[in-house]
């Protein structure tokens, strides 16, 4: 995706002077409002699973409704070229945004995964104290809990403290 990015970045610097039909915004606000009810529907099902899939599909639609909007304002701006010729530019500072957007994104992208394929370290307060209450009907303290997200799996991290002169076999009972 940033690779994507750095070319329409170095692409931009040939868009100045282009005038955009206006019969293209037709096609824009339309998926303006099918990538928001998309997004929508998204939002609800990530609710409920909580999965990183939909979250970057989330972001992804939120990237491409910004992007549009921009366009939007390109294609208006550039209608007006004519007029004030400085807005000639309008569609190559449109797209060097978007590009810088998209790099962005990119590399977010990247780092996320990297990092769930290393292992994240989970902070949830919510599962923390679900493991906490589960240790509790052992005879035993956790001295630390560390939650490690592995994309779909989690590894946990205990230190167990025992009472002294106590053995694994006799905390469980």
């Amino acid at each position: 995706i940033s690779i994507i990015g750095i070319w329409m970045f170095i692409d931009s610097f040939h868009l100045e002077g282009i005038t955009v039909s206006l019969w293209i915004l037709v096609f824009i606000l339309a998926s303006i409002l099918l990538k928001t009810i998309s997004m929508n529907k998204l939002e609800k099902n990530f609710k409920k699973s909580k999965s990183n899939t939909i979250l970057m599909n989330i972001e992804e639609a939120r990237l491409d409704i910004l992007s549009s909007i921009i366009v939007t304002l390109v294609v208006i701006l550039t209608q007006f070229s004519d007029i004030i010729p400085v807005l000639d530019k309008s569609a190559m500072i449109g797209s060097l945004i978007i590009s810088l957007f998209i790099i962005k994104s990119g590399i977010e992208l990247l780092k996320d995964n990297v990092l769930i394929l290393m292992g994240a370290v989970d902070t949830d307060e919510v599962k923390i104290e679900y493991i906490k209450k589960e240790i509790e009907q052992y005879k035993v303290q956790a001295s630390s809990i560390e939650l490690i997200n592995y994309g779909s799996y989690y590894k946990v991290h205990l230190v167990l403290i025992l009472k002294p002169n106590m053995t694994i076999a006799q905390a469980k009972r």
